[in-house]
């Protein structure tokens, strides 16, 4: 027992330090680890073999469940034979927010993965309370059926709305000190909460699953969560897009050409995946298992250039609204636009600036730290501003313009005096040589910027 105790503490501790750098990180996540299989709502009868399949036949090595779905024994018993290190992402309840009821939470699953040493599990908060405008949540009557055990670890968190949630995040950090877990993170958390939760935290969440809804609408939470290396894990992705074929049948058939023979479901995922966003779709279904395997959309993801990411934003947003694209070719085409903080001890807040006269400026994204980047699709002649701070004093406030004429993803890095347009992130002349990795968005080599300065 005692040789089997150094052994964790020596991998757990490896753990700790790699984490940020080989698990979370999005510029260093590997396919495997941005394509997971969803078993939460599965049915319990045909886990067992979709897992086993998965782990075995198609290289999914991320497993996503929560504990409201009360399967994951079933988990344990199907990956108990596994050589290979797999991830294991669950959610505490909101019926288990406050710290007392939330380290309860995260060691009744820690009892039942124990015995998995291939394992590193990943504990997020499934939801930073219970709301009342959702039907199917139920505040009061789940509160009345837990146990008198749980009742006794904490008040009521529906009766708190506020800070059961922090107190929770307390719970995971101490579980992610104490090595217990491998990595923490939220679920279903807007803006606000996020940014909330980033003002407190002693450690950032590695995990943030949301709706893939946030991906095609709310770039601001996208932008905040990349620029803190969180990884994004996106859920609804077959459902909320690729069941709307049939109102969008030219953005689907697109959407099926980028392919070059592989399924749309492949397509989206290698999209998703190339700006380094994690997927977990669920299917009992053993054709869509191979579709939406790591093998599947690692083969797609090198068929996807950097100029591809925002013409397919555009057919995968038309079937997310039901709203088919006229043309494949209809309309400005977006382009990916990534700006870079390039300073040291300043702070700055970037907005769109809408060409309306009486439009407030948008908020997009914060910087905080140099290397700092985020990437949005833009157009031609969009304009955004770049307030510079230094604590709470403005420096400075720029102004940065698209290029009319520009057809090739552009960067930017702000810094007072001026924000530069370093370089199209293709190559002028396109010589048909293997991309370099510096071209995607969000891949940003710190060392260099001020070479390029």
């Amino acid at each position: 027992e005692e040789k089997k105790a150094k052994k964790k503490k020596s991998a757990k501790k490896k753990m700790k330090v790699a984490a940020s750098v080989i698990l979370f990180l999005g510029v260093q996540a590997q396919t495997e680890n941005l394509v997971g299989i969803g078993v939460g709502n599965l049915g319990h009868e045909s886990i067992d073999r979709i897992v086993s399949i998965a782990l075995r036949d198609y290289g999914f090595r991320v497993i996503d469940t929560a504990q409201a779905s009360r399967n994951e024994e079933i988990i344990a018993r199907a990956i108990q034979n596994v050589q290979d290190r797999i991830q294991i992402v669950t959610k505490v309840w909101y019926t288990m927010l406050g710290f007392e009821r939330t380290r309860y939470a995260i060691n009744e699953t820690i009892k039942i993965f124990f015995e998995q040493e291939t394992i590193d599990l990943i504990v997020l908060l499934h939801w930073p309370y219970c709301r009342s405008d959702i039907s199917w949540m139920h505040c009061e009557d789940e509160e009345t059926q837990l146990s008198e055990e749980i009742k006794q670890l904490g008040s009521p968190p529906h009766l708190d709305r506020e800070n059961a949630w922090k107190d929770s995040w307390k719970a995971l950090e101490d579980a992610y000190e104490l090595n217990q877990i491998q990595g923490i993170g939220i679920s279903n958390f807007d803006l606000d909460q996020t940014r909330d939760l980033f003002s407190f935290a002693q450690i950032l969440p590695h995990y943030a699953q949301i709706n893939v809804w946030h991906v095609l609408y709310n770039q601001p939470l996208i932008a905040l969560l990349k620029s803190r290396n969180v990884q994004i894990q996106v859920y609804n992705v077959m459902h909320g897009i690729l069941a709307r074929q049939k109102f969008a049948p030219k953005a689907y058939d697109q959407i099926q050409q980028f392919g070059q023979g592989a399924k749309p479901a492949t397509v989206v995922l290698a999209w998703l995946a190339v700006q380094n966003i994690a997927t977990i779709p669920r299917t009992a279904n053993l054709e869509h298992l191979a579709e939406n395997s790591p093998r599947s959309v690692t083969n797609v993801m090198n068929l996807i250039q950097p100029s591809h990411i925002p013409q397919l934003a555009l057919a995968i947003r038309a079937l997310f609204e039901g709203k088919d694209i006229e043309t494949p070719t209809s309309g400005p085409i977006p382009i990916q636009t990534t700006f870079v903080l390039a300073q040291d001890n300043v702070r700055t807040e970037l907005f769109y600036l809408p060409q309306a006269n009486d439009a407030k400026p948008k908020p997009m994204a914060e910087f905080h730290s140099k290397g700092d980047a985020a990437t949005f699709n833009a157009y031609p002649s969009n304009q955004f501003l770049a307030n510079i701070y230094q604590e709470h004093k403005l420096l400075e406030g720029i102004i940065l313009t698209i290029d009319q004429q520009a057809t090739t993803p552009q960067r930017f890095l702000i810094h007072t005096s001026a924000a530069s347009l370093v370089k199209n992130e293709e190559d002028e002349d396109n010589t048909g040589e293997e991309e370099d990795d510096s071209s995607w968005p969000n891949r940003i080599d710190i060392d260099s910027l001020d070479d390029e300065l």
